[in-house]
């Protein structure tokens, strides 16, 4: 496979073998180490708590996005019309059709949950998911989708790779007139496939309070009815973005695990997308983990590496043992060659109001956010160093068997409770 990659034009090998060298230094690893967790990272089942699907851009997709800007088109139906294209090319373009898979092998990883819409708006997290589903369809039997544990475990015992689908925050459409108007959407999502749903994204919501707002008032009573619900359905609660107060109610009204699956721990750096050590032994009370994220600058105060992930790793294990942590990349890829096409802007897209990001990224520091954006792509924490991750966890002196259950089997043991 590694021969036909080199004639793949989606696929830049170089960068990935110098971001391996960078991954290797960061790991901390002996030649012998690395020879071992290379191995132990073959065998097992690794699934990356949220994560990204190799995605690759075309002169089409960009071409589409351009036309409908001209033509006047809101963001929304921009976003959406370009994701139309660039789903379809890559179901369908040779070249990206073989570029997919060979990125997830050369990651080792058996599967991904990743996002398929936002859920601030039902309708176009539907369309969203459309695009998703009908590249998994195209991809069978290569790729597919997980509905229960087995899927995952089939997966890799058949050398396939495997999505799990998650949304941004509950699909509530926020008419309140009857409660049921907003829960409705819930077993709508799961019939689709959705299996995890974040409770918020940074900002308040109906259900909670997001990470970044300003007071904290934790949970709403509908967002008590929203996790009940999604405990009924088989659906991962899933609390990356959530405030505090919103995390530790999750966890108080839960039957199942709670997750939070792409996070960092605030004792290490203090970022506000992490988690307490309070929160994270509220998770792992409820028998779920925290995912701990490979995005740069939510690890470190200047420019977080795969060494500060594996910190954050340590901290975690440390508080509440190693059945009760995973890893969540929350990473971009980096590895294809991309359209020389230039997009034009977006209309009415100044800032990312939904999101709640400072300006510049990374703080407001336009310079440290490009520092780190580069990290995560093209340095240690690229997402096809996934391998160096495990040796790094060797190198740190971890049990193989607690390994296992860091880059893969803690993960699977959430969903199968959660969702069967």
């Amino acid at each position: 496979m590694a021969s036909r990659a080199r004639k793949n034009p989606e696929i830049d090998l170089a960068r990935i073998e110098s971001a391996r060298r960078q991954a290797l230094k960061r790991s901390g690893a002996t030649e012998e180490q690395l020879r071992r967790g290379l191995a132990l990272h073959r065998r097992c089942l690794v699934f990356d708590s949220f994560g990204f699907a190799p995605q690759f851009h075309c002169v089409a997709e960009i071409a589409e996005h351009n036309r409908l800007v001209e033509a006047g088109y809101d963001a929304e139906k921009i976003v959406d019309g370009r994701r139309a294209v660039q789903w379809r090319e890559m179901a369908h373009d040779k070249n990206r059709r073989a570029a997919a898979p060979e990125i997830l092998r050369r990651a080792g990883v058996t599967g991904i949950a990743m996002p398929v819409g936002k859920g601030n708006n039902p309708h176009a997290s539907a369309r969203m998911l459309s695009h998703y589903q009908y590249y998994v369809d195209h991809m069978a039997p290569v790729i597919t989708k997980a509905l229960c544990a087995e899927d995952i475990r089939r997966a890799k015992r058949e050398g396939r790779f495997v999505y799990v689908f998650e949304l941004n925050s509950p699909p509530v459409a926020g008419k309140l007139n009857d409660p049921r108007e907003e829960l409705e959407w819930l077993p709508i999502f799961h019939r689709l496939g959705v299996r995890a749903m974040h409770l918020t994204y940074n900002r308040q919501n109906l259900v909670g309070a997001g990470c970044t707002e300003r007071e904290d008032h934790g949970l709403s009573s509908l967002g008590r009815e929203v996790v009940k619900m999604l405990n009924e359905l088989g659906v991962i609660v899933d609390v990356p973005h959530s405030s505090r107060r919103t995390v530790l109610d999750a966890c108080e009204v839960s039957s199942k695990p709670v997750l939070s699956s792409h996070t960092c721990c605030r004792a290490v750096f203090d970022h506000i997308r992490g988690r307490t050590d309070e929160e994270i032994r509220a998770l792992a009370a409820t028998g779920g983990a925290i995912g701990i994220v490979g995005y740069s600058a939510f690890l470190a105060p200047g420019v977080g590496r795969l060494d500060h992930l594996l910190d954050h790793v340590d901290h975690a294990v440390q508080l509440v043992g190693p059945e009760h942590v995973c890893i969540g990349t929350d990473n971009n890829y980096s590895h294809a060659h991309h359209s020389r096409l230039a997009a034009k802007p977006l209309p009415g897209t100044a800032g990312d109001w939904y999101g709640d990001w400072p300006p510049g990224g990374a703080a407001g520091n336009p310079e440290r956010a490009a520092r780190c954006a580069r990290e995560q792509t093209r340095g240690s924490l690229t997402w096809t160093n996934w391998p160096y991750f495990t040796a790094g966890l060797l190198a740190r002196g971890y049990a193989e068997e607690d390994i296992a259950k860091i880059i893969g089997l803690n993960y699977l043991r959430i969903f199968e409770t959660c969702c069967g």
